[in-house]
């Protein structure tokens, strides 16, 4: 009886590490998972609030869609409650134009800020918190809309 002396608390250590191990690979899991859903959100609120925006017709350089996509990431970065689990200005976004579907299919962008297609890009790079388990994970989204204010120049 007496060789079994502090075995409870060698095995308390040994499982209260594991535990402690696997809460945080939950936590880093839960972290990855609420980053790639606040970056489909906020793709989709910047497109519908750019692509519904009336882009003037202009030659200065940054009057297109890529312009008021990003302006709505600033304006929306003071008042988001995902500041506080990401770098917004890590986020990369890019906008291609297309005149029609087979333009699109061929790649063939164009440069027409007036296009009646965007192609929609964002592009984050998350450092996980434990880099020793996880490595970094590079999210990339797009999505392919029809400018409403173009739409009358969509053809195939």
């Amino acid at each position: 009886m007496k060789n079994q002396k502090g075995v409870v608390t060698i095995e308390f250590s040994i499982g209260f590490f594991v535990f402690c191990i696997f809460i945080f690979i939950l936590f880093e899991i839960s972290l990855i998972g609420l980053k790639s859903a606040v970056l489909d959100l906020a793709l989709s609120e910047s497109i519908r609030a750019s692509k519904n925006q009336w882009a003037q017709a202009s030659d200065s350089l940054g009057d297109d869609y890529l312009e008021s996509f990003n302006e709505y990431k600033r304006q929306n970065k003071r008042n988001a409650i995902w500041k506080y689990f990401m770098d917004i200005n890590s986020i990369k976004t890019h906008v291609e134009y297309y005149g029609s579907i087979t333009e699109l299919a061929n790649g063939s962008q164009n440069f027409n800020t007036k296009s009646p297609i965007a192609l929609y890009k964002i592009d984050y790079q998350y450092i996980p918190i434990f880099t020793s388990i996880f490595p970094k994970i590079n999210f990339k989204r797009e999505i392919v809309e029809v400018q409403e204010y173009e739409r009358n120049k969509f053809h195939n």
